[in-house]
C-alpha cells in the first residue's frame, strides 16, 4: 500500500486570488448605478428651478399689464421650458381679470417630475413655484 498523496495546501494570497475583481466589477456596478440616480435627482432640480422661471416671468407679465390674462405669456413659457404647469392666480379683482394699481397679484404654479428608475418604478414629485407682485395700471 502505497502513502496517501499530500494535499498541498493552499496559502491565503492563493484563495482570494480572484476576489479582486469582483470587487472592482461591484464597486463599479455600485457606482454607475449611483451617478444614474444622481443625473435623474439632477433634472428634478432643473425642473424646480425652470418652474420657478416660469412664474416670476409670468408674474412679471401680469405686473406690467395689469391683468392675469397673460396666457399668450404662458404659452410661450410652456412652450420654451416644456413645463406644463397648473396655474392658479390669486388676487383682488377691478373688473375681470383686470387689477387696479398697487393691488398685489399672487401666482401659484403646481407640476410633477417623475423620478422613475429603470424597473424600480415611477415616483412622481410635486413641484411648486410661487410668485408675488403687484399690478402696475391704473384704472379709472
Amino acid at each position: 500500500m502505497g502513502a496517501a498523496p499530500l494535499k498541498k495546501k493552499r496559502s491565503l494570497r492563493q484563495e482570494e486570488e480572484g476576489a479582486g475583481y469582483l470587487d472592482a466589477a461591484v464597486f463599479l456596478f455600485v457606482a454607475c448605478l449611483s451617478a444614474a440616480f444622481l443625473a435623474v435627482l439632477a433634472q428634478v432640480f432643473v425642473q424646480k428651478y425652470s418652474l420657478d422661471l416660469f412664474a416670476a416671468k409670468a408674474m412679471r407679465a401680469a405686473e406690467i399689464a395689469g391683468n392675469t390674462d397673460v396666457t399668450g405669456v404662458i404659452d410661450a413659457l410652456k412652450a420654451r421650458t416644456g413645463l406644463d404647469p397648473v396655474v392658479r392666480w390669486s388676487a383682488s379683482y377691478y373688473s375681470g381679470t383686470k387689477v387696479q394699481l398697487n393691488t398685489q397679484i399672487r401666482l401659484t404654479l403646481t407640476a410633477e417630475a417623475d423620478i422613475g428608475f429603470f424597473a424600480f418604478g415611477s415616483f412622481p414629485v410635486p413641484l411648486r413655484a410661487q410668485a408675488t407682485g403687484y399690478s402696475e395700471v391704473y384704472y379709472k
